[in-house]
């Protein structure tokens, strides 16, 4: 059985880098949709609080899948520009 390690020293350096990206970037995809569904939770906690009929957790929890696709597509979108753009310039 191969181990972790070995496989990760198997990968060329590309490759390694190309992992790497991936993993940061599904870890940015998930702070950022927790930061951004806060705000929108906060934003509707304000109006509730002014008088306004809005079940704020019913709001914060429908804007979790939108925000999820929003801020994956935008990550997705950049990533392959950044990586056309390299492309172009070597």
């Amino acid at each position: 059985m191969v181990s972790a390690a070995r496989k990760i020293a198997a990968l060329s350096g590309s490759a390694l880098v190309s992992l790497t990206t991936t993993q940061v970037a599904g870890l940015s995809v998930a702070a950022i949709t927790y930061y951004v569904v806060g705000l929108i939770g906060y934003a509707a906690k304000a109006l509730h609080s002014r008088g306004y009929d809005i079940d704020y957790e019913w709001v914060e929890g429908l804007s979790i899948p939108i925000v999820l696709v929003l801020v994956g597509a935008g990550t997705y979108f950049l990533k392959h520009r950044l990586t056309k753009n390299l492309r172009s310039s070597v």
